[in-house]
């Protein structure tokens, strides 16, 4: 009388045995389903190859192959799950990716949230990375100096014309530096390729420019375009005009004071010695036995008359 109401609960697949038990249990059919798992070609194989082919996105993205330099300072990977620490330690992830990788985050959420929520949490890392490259800067110039190697170039008037000599390596730069400006010119007539050529001026000050622009009004064969500042102009055309890398100043340390007090923002690393006309100039005068304080009016006008010339 039972047996018919058995049957109704007995699950699908499931047969009597000659000895009355059921086989093709639930149990067993489980145990098929994960046999797959342990396998060499198993689910866990292919996470390993999303991993590597992560790691080899990363070093494609971040790292330059040709000058095998990193494209940026620092680095931080950030995720929700696993892959994050697996793409961090993963012995494919190429050297010069770990030396710069500052923290790995774990956040949690996907996308743009997750994102901003990598950079709030990074922002303390970021800030201690920032001011030990700026203070190590400071301090190769500052000991470039104390040498006297004449592998540097110190305040604007110098820094301008040692861009002009193109001898410049690093071009370091702090809100000082706002005061110097620029000034765009275009010429009147055309290039080869049809096009206007533009001329650059820098000056170091607001009487300098004011020069400047004297000397352009007179000048027929340009035109003032526009003025911008200097710190403008360097992230926008070092790099490609000079091949001068730009790094700014950010940070308040005491060397960073020091280098806005005594050089007004603006300095240089350059790639071989640079000898500024300032420096031949005031050799001339000790010869002569001039006074340093005794024409101190000319040296104005000299100093307006170089900005005028380098640009």
């Amino acid at each position: 009388e039972k047996e018919p109401s058995t049957r109704l609960l007995a699950l699908p697949g499931l047969r009597k045995s000659s000895r009355g038990r059921r086989s093709g249990c639930p149990r067993s059919r489980r145990m098929e389903v994960r046999a797959p798992l342990g396998s060499n070609d198993s689910v866990f194989n292919e996470r390993n190859a999303y991993v590597a082919k992560t790691v080899a996105e990363i070093n494609s993205l971040f790292v330059d192959q040709k000058s095998n330099t990193t494209r940026f300072s620092n680095f931080v990977i950030a995720g929700i799950g696993p892959l994050k620490n697996q793409a961090a330690e993963s012995p494919k992830l190429l050297p010069l990716v770990k030396k710069h990788l500052l923290k790995v985050i774990d956040v949690g959420y996907p996308f743009e949230k997750g994102l901003s929520e990598a950079i709030c949490k990074c922002q303390s890392s970021l800030g201690q990375a920032r001011v030990s490259r700026e203070t190590a800067l400071l301090k190769k110039l500052f000991k470039r100096i104390a040498k006297d190697d004449h592998t540097y170039a110190i305040t604007a008037k110098d820094t301008f014309e040692a861009l002009e000599s193109r001898c410049v390596q690093t071009l370091i730069l702090s809100e000082k530096a706002c005061k110097a400006h620029t000034i765009v010119c275009i010429t009147s007539g055309k290039d080869s390729k049809g096009q206007s050529v533009r001329h650059y001026f820098h000056t170091a000050s607001k009487r300098d420019q004011d020069t400047k622009l004297k000397a352009l009004e007179e000048e027929s064969k340009l035109s003032v375009l526009e003025i911008i500042p200097f710190v403008d102009w360097c992230i926008d055309h070092a790099k490609e005009k000079c091949g001068v890398d730009v790094e700014l100043v950010t940070y308040k340390t005491s060397l960073s004071t020091q280098f806005d007090l005594g050089f007004g923002g603006i300095a240089a690393l350059t790639r071989y010695e640079f000898h500024p006309t300032a420096h031949y100039e005031l050799a001339g005068q000790s010869n002569d036995g001039n006074s340093e304080f005794s024409d101190s009016s000319s040296d104005y006008d000299d100093d307006d008359e170089f900005a005028s010339t380098f640009g």
